[in-house]
C-alpha cells in the first residue's frame, strides 16, 4: 500500500473527504432531546467560535441533579 508522509492512502481517503458524518444541532435541541429521556443538564460550555462553529460540551445526569452525588463536584456556570 502506498504511503504518503506516514499515512496510508486508502484508509485515509474517507478522512480527506470529510471524515465521519455528523449532524449539527442547536444547544436547545440537545437539551430538549436529553430532557425528554430523563436527563438533567448540569453544566454546558457553549462554543463562541462564531457562525455556529466549534464544539459545545454538555454534562447531563440521569434524573434530578439534586439526587446525583457527582453533582456536588460540578459547579454550574
Amino acid at each position: 500500500m502506498e504511503t504518503l508522509g506516514g499515512m496510508t492512502l486508502w484508509p485515509d481517503v474517507p478522512d480527506w473527504l470529510g471524515g465521519y458524518p455528523f449532524e449539527v444541532a442547536k444547544a436547545e435541541e440537545v437539551n430538549d432531546f436529553h430532557k425528554t429521556r430523563g436527563f438533567t443538564l448540569v453544566h454546558s460550555n457553549l462554543s463562541k467560535g462564531g457562525k455556529g462553529r466549534g464544539n459545545n460540551q454538555y454534562v447531563f445526569v440521569k434524573g434530578s441533579r439534586l439526587e446525583h452525588p457527582a453533582c456536588e463536584a460540578v459547579r454550574v456556570a
